[in-house]
This record gives C-alpha cells, structure tokens and sequence, in this order.
C-alpha cells in the first residue's frame, strides 16, 4: 500500500506543479536544461574557474558534476536535476533517522520542486494517501547558498591546524562594517530578494579561504537541515489534516511542533557529522534561516512603504518566540554545550539584526527611488 500510495501522492504532486507553474509563469524544464548543458560545457568550465578551481582540476570538477546530477531521483519535467540532488539525500537522511528512532513516518513523502518565485519551502497533505508532498522553490535553495557564502566571509576566523571562528556580535559588526564590499554583498542580496528576482550571476563566488568555505558548508548544510526537517515534521505530526480538533489549535503550535522536530533532527544529524556540525547541533542553522527569511519579509514592507514596521505575520509566530522554543531541547545536550548553544542563538540572532541595520538604509533609499517588490507573495517555511 505504501508504493501505490506514493505513486497516487506523486501523480498529484505533479498535477499540481503542473498548474501551479502555469498560474506563476514558471517555465523551467529538466530537459531544456541537459540541452543547455551539452551545449555550454566550456561555459561550465569558465563557471568552475571563476569559483576559485585550478584549472588542472576542472575536468574532474566537470564529470564530477555530472555524476552528481546523475544521482538525483527522477521528478518531473518541472523539476530542476539540482534540486532534486540537493533534496534527495537530506529528505532520506531524515527518514532514516526516524525509522532508527522509531517515529512513524506513515507513507512518507514525496518531493520535488515548487514552481514559484517566491521564497518557500512547504508541506502539503495528499488526502487518502498518508503522504505528504514537500516541495521547495528555487529562490529558496539559492537564497541558502548566497547567505551562507555572505555569513561564511562575515565571521571572523583564524586559520590554522584548529579554524576559530568568532560568533561575537562586538566583533562580526565591526568586521562587517569595515569591509564596504561584504556590506556590498549583504545588501545586494537582500535588496535583489526582497524584490522579488534571483539575484544577478556576478554575486560574490564561494569563499577562497579554506577557514571559511569549511564554515560555508556547516552552515549550508545546518540550515537545509533545519528547513527541510522542519517540513517533515509537518507530515510526521499529521499537519493539515482536517480533524474534530482543528479548529481549536492555533496555527502557532503546529510551527512550533515543527520547529522542535527540526531542531531534533539537526541535533542528531549534526552530532552524526564528521566534523561535527555545531550550527546544527546548536540551532543556529535554524535561527539562520528564519532570521534571514524574516529580514526579507521586513525589506519587503520597507520598499512598499519606506518604514521598519512591518506587521507581524498571521501564519507564523514571530522570530524571538520560535528560537524561545528551541531552548526546550537543549537539556538533550551534553552539559557543557547547554550554556553554548544558548550564547551562539543569541548571538547570530543580534548578528542578523545588526546586518539589517546596515541594510535597511540602502532599503529606504530604493523605496525613494520608486523601487517595489515585484511579487506580492510572503516568505514561508
């Protein structure tokens, strides 16, 4: 029962994107894509070079790249290869843990990409199937590689055998403010997606310090994690079904359920890790990613209306009271992290607030120049 019921969720899930993507205008095709592909490898190439890669080992980086695009599952002709092998390995990851940990998962989910411009990583109930669908918007995953690669260069760290790292707002502001090209970067990006665009092909390639491309990835990877897990945990918990109960629970718990559930995962997965992922171990993967996806909701009010007022939202709670939440679990913690997840929240929770400090004048200069959001949509996760 459990494949037909899949098939049955996959079958829907397809439908949907399908008139999802006409209603939006989203006009991606996998096979465009490989056509593009096999006709611009030496544009690949310079791609490859341009982020830092010796050129005796592009070729390598080539066919590695293939080979990764290669070992995504199949989707849809809506779906981008990239996606799904980003997807494919975090989603299975989080099942696995949950059948290790004998949590019931029901019929699983299905996957794939949704067709939006918007800001979005969501869980759908399919009725009758016990599934779910999880799909994410491209903007998402690439508004995850641009902050992380920005973060990463934004965190004073030392090189050696041991990388340190500071994670202290009265020493990351400073750095920040004294560098006017990564004050260039963090309000490139943030203007570009609170727009409502992905942002241009000359944004900042990855760090070319090592300290900092092995701090790149932790935080990628710890906010994936976090989003994704987050989703599951909507199916897990049976959110959005129709129940008696329904209409007697606030919208609110269910986010806060999910989030817990996303901060357990990242806890084990992050322990799992070789080296071990302290931003997911933490919750600062997660505090990273709804930080940095309600800055954008807050830039988006600042270009309709020239002030830092936005309303609060109605979907989801607000941010302090989510990273509250989190601190629930850190008795799970070996004793001498408790205290030190609690200082890296916060800490990057006064590091995203100092960043839209620095951001928000640029924002009110645009919204002078006539500049709007070009979508209406929220942010959601």
């Amino acid at each position: 029962m459990t494949e037909e019921s899949k098939a049955a969720a996959e079958d829907y899930r397809q439908q949907r994107q399908h008139a999802d993507a006409q209603r939006s205008g989203f006009a991606y095709s996998s096979t465009g894509f490989d056509e593009w592909l096999a006709k611009n490898e030496q544009r690949l190439r310079d791609l490859i070079k341009a982020n830092g890669t010796p050129d005796i080992d592009v070729e390598t980086v080539v066919e590695e790249y293939k080979a990764y695009l290669a070992s995504a599952s199949p989707g849809s002709k809506l779906d981008d290869k990239n996606a799904r092998a980003i997807l494919d390995p975090i989603l299975r990851d989080i099942e696995d843990l949950c059948l290790e940990q004998k949590i019931p998962i029901r019929n699983g989910v299905v996957h794939g990409v949704a067709p939006e411009f918007e800001l979005l990583a969501r869980q759908r109930e399919v009725m009758a199937t016990d599934v779910s669908i999880i799909d994410v918007s491209l903007p998402f995953l690439v508004f995850c590689n641009c902050t992380s690669k920005a973060l990463a260069r934004t965190l004073p760290h030392e090189a050696g055998p041991l990388i340190k790292v500071s994670n202290d707002p009265a020493v990351v502001l400073p750095n920040l403010r004294a560098s006017l090209k990564l004050l260039g970067e963090w309000k490139l990006i943030i203007l570009h997606f609170a727009y409502g665009e992905l942002p241009p092909h000359f944004i900042s390639p990855p760090p070319d310090e090592v300290g900092q491309q092995v701090i790149r990835i932790l935080l990628l990877r710890a906010m994936e994690w976090f989003a994704l897990a987050h989703e599951y945990g909507h199916h897990v918990m049976k959110h959005g079904q129709v129940t008696s109960t329904a209409g007697t629970r606030s919208v609110f718990d269910d986010e806060h359920e999910a989030d817990l559930f996303a901060r357990a995962v990242s806890m084990t997965l992050g322990d799992k890790a070789e080296p071990p992922n302290i931003y997911a171990l933490s919750g600062v993967g997660g505090v990273i990613v709804l930080g940095l996806m309600d800055m954008i909701r807050r830039a988006r009010w600042v270009l309709e209306t020239g002030f830092d007022n936005a309303p609060a939202g109605t979907s989801h709670p607000p941010l302090a009271d989510r990273v509250n939440v989190f601190g629930l679990l850190d008795q799970h913690l070996p004793e001498e992290l408790r205290a030190n997840a609690k200082n890296m929240r916060e800490c990057f929770l006064k590091i995203i607030e100092g960043i839209w400090e620095d951001v928000l004048p640029e924002l009110q200069q645009a919204h002078k120049e006539g500049v709007r959001p070009a979508i209406s949509g929220s942010t959601i996760i």
